[in-house]
């Protein structure tokens, strides 16, 4: 097997009905995903994260601080190249690990939400086709 296939997942994922893609417009240059080896030594395992930015109006921010907190989900994160890096699987879910809202105190404040996402899962290309509900 080719090591460029051991970083590539295949197929597509299967939601349940009326469950699928979403897209969440995040701030330029905020979303770096990254696998990080976790565990002593013998045991290592590795765990990938991201972090994001959202902004735009108060209400949809806050609305989608409260869709995600909590609820187990996959995530695709588009890199520069336009590969779509999958973080979190049906098995093996991301979950947003932290939030943190602010409405900024004076006008050139950066307001919105920045979340930390994180699964127990190792990092990959997606290769399927992604239909967003």
């Amino acid at each position: 097997m080719a090591v460029k296939n051991l970083g590539t997942f295949a197929g597509d994922v299967t939601f349940d009905q009326g469950k699928g893609w979403k897209l969440i417009k995040t701030l330029v240059d905020t979303s770096e995903p990254k696998n990080e080896g976790v565990g002593p030594k013998g045991q290592r395992r590795l765990k990938s994260m991201f972090d994001f930015h959202i902004d735009g109006d108060l209400a949809s921010v806050l609305g989608t601080q409260r869709l995600i907190e909590g609820v187990p989900c996959i995530f695709l994160v588009k890199t520069r190249g336009g590969d779509q890096i999958q973080v979190g699987d049906i098995c093996n879910p991301a979950y947003a690990t932290t939030s943190s809202f602010t409405a900024g105190k004076t006008q050139e404040d950066t307001t919105g939400c920045s979340f930390t996402i994180e699964a127990t899962r190792k990092l990959g290309i997606y290769t399927g086709v992604i239909t967003e509900v």
